[in-house]
């Protein structure tokens, strides 16, 4: 087989398998996470605010974006895992994500 036939099916392996991975979630809900809720502003009025949290992932791998979708997912579920840990059952985003990154409030609701 020629070389250079060799070399551009390894390189579009490549870009099949970057391909693959950017669309895959790397994060998980921990156990102690799954009951926190994502809710709105105007269901946080009946809440007391824990604090805030910003969570980030990684937006691109390599050169190639992420799905958008996933990519906020992931922020959603960093943030819930977050905010058990502060002792809150629901986040509120604040505002969209940007570079793969997003702030959440973090709230204690009844």
């Amino acid at each position: 087989m020629n070389s250079k036939l060799i070399h551009k099916s390894k390189s579009l392996l490549a870009l099949v398998l970057l391909g693959s991975l950017s669309a895959c979630a790397w994060v998980e809900v921990k156990p102690e996470a799954e009951e926190v809720q994502i809710i709105t502003a105007e269901e946080a009025l009946n809440c007391t605010k824990v604090g805030m949290s910003t969570t980030q992932t990684l937006d691109k791998i390599w050169f190639l974006d992420r799905d958008a979708k996933k990519l906020n997912q992931e922020l959603k579920i960093l943030a819930r895992n977050e905010a058990q840990i502060m002792g809150g059952n629901a986040i509120r985003p604040v505002g969209e994500s940007a570079e793969g990154q997003q702030s959440f409030l973090v709230y204690n609701c009844n």
